[in-house]
C-alpha cells in the first residue's frame, strides 16, 4: 500500500481512484486467451500493462513477475512464459478477489 501511495502522490482518494481501475481493468481473461492461443506478441503487450499497473497500486511482487514474463516474450523464451503463467495469474487472481473483498 505504501508504495501505490507513493506513486499516487499520497493521496489517498487517488489511490482508491487506481485500485478501482485496477480491479475494473482485470486483464486475466484476454492474458488467458492469448496464452492458450500462443498470441505472444499480445500476451507480451497485456502482460507489460499488468506490470505497470500493478506497480502503480504497490503490488510489486506482481510486477516484478509480469516483468520477467514479458522479458522472456520479448526474448522468445515462450517455455518460461509456461511454466510460469499459471502461478502468475494465480497471484494475480487473489489481488482481484483481495481488491473486491475490500470494497
Amino acid at each position: 500500500t505504501q508504495t501505490g501511495m507513493t506513486y499516487c502522490m499520497d493521496d489517498e482518494n487517488f489511490y482508491m481512484e487506481m485500485i478501482m481501475e485496477y480491479r475494473d481493468g482485470d486483464k486475466t481473461a484476454k492474458l488467458q486467451a492469448c496464452f492458450e492461443t500462443e498470441d505472444w506478441e499480445n500476451y507480451r503487450i497485456l502482460v507489460h500493462a499488468l506490470k505497470s499497473t500493478s506497480l502503480t497500486i504497490g503490488a510489486t511482487t506482481l510486477s516484478k513477475e509480469a516483468k520477467t514474463l514479458e522479458a522472456a516474450c520479448k526474448e522468445g523464451n515462450i517455455r518460461y512464459v509456461k511454466e510460469h503463467h499459471a502461478e502468475v495469474m494465480e497471484r494475480y487472481r487473489v489481488l482481484l478477489d483481495k481488491i473486491g473483498r475490500a470494497q
